[in-house]
């Protein structure tokens, strides 16, 4: 399953979309009239996740630096980057790998960006079920800790709460965790947790342990929205 390109499935993506409005969330998800908008943060960020879980070769080949980026018809095959951005995933890269939380992360056993997906039990228009895709998953016995990647301008654990608030990183977490219970059943207790990437200088990293009481409200929150837009039949 081409994970960014499936149609059928909801993700936290989506669902972000859908909450901004239905129509844009129809239109750019069912119709696919509205192409996905390609934003310096959304780049740099896919380039530190390319670099960081699939190594240096695959980035080299997925992303290419270039003196000035072909933005009204941009190459097909991988993706440009100016210099700045160049330079700024390097930082963040390199940020990241010194890190002895990261280290723990590469060596502690973990499934890397692991596709998860479950079917909903009744048809729901074009909507077959729901997927995610969490950065790293480790299953030990009855426990699951679920671990995911981010790059922030704030690592004050203040001002990062209400970064994923307003992001919907707790929404996305909990999704994580339905997805896990589904293909999991023998799954009892869950550790979920953010490896942060400051984009400050320095670039300082920050492991964060999301509260449970936060999952457990954005789990309930995202069952009334996923059964909300099953029901639906006009996004206007």
């Amino acid at each position: 399953m081409n994970y960014y390109a499936e149609n059928n499935y909801l993700s936290n993506t989506k669902i972000k979309d859908y909450l901004t409005c239905p129509k844009y969330f129809s239109d750019k998800w069912i119709e696919k009239t509205i192409e996905e908008e390609k934003t310096d943060a959304l780049l740099i960020g896919s380039a530190v996740d390319c670099r960081l879980f699939d190594g240096d070769e695959e980035y080299y080949k997925n992303y290419v630096v270039v003196s000035r980026r072909n933005l009204k018809e941009p190459p097909k095959d991988y993706l440009e980057l100016n210099n700045t951005q160049a330079d700024e995933i390097e930082c963040l890269v390199n940020s990241a790998r010194d890190a002895e939380a990261w280290q723990d992360i590469v060596k502690g056993g973990y499934e890397f960006q692991k596709i998860l997906k479950t079917d909903f039990s009744e048809t729901a228009g074009i909507f077959k079920g729901y997927c995610g895709k969490p950065d790293a998953i480790k299953i030990d016995g009855d426990h699951c800790e679920i671990i995911d990647l981010k790059t922030s301008n704030t690592i004050n654990a203040r001002q990062y709460y209400w970064h994923c608030v307003e992001y919907g990183y707790f929404r996305q977490l909990a999704g994580y965790e339905l997805l896990a219970q589904k293909n999991y059943p023998q799954i009892k207790h869950f550790t979920h947790k953010h490896f942060v990437i400051g984009k400050g200088n320095p670039k300082i990293c920050k492991a964060f342990i999301i509260s449970p009481r936060e999952i457990k409200k954005a789990k309930e929150e995202l069952k009334e929205i996923i059964d909300e837009i099953k029901l639906l039949t006009n996004f206007n």
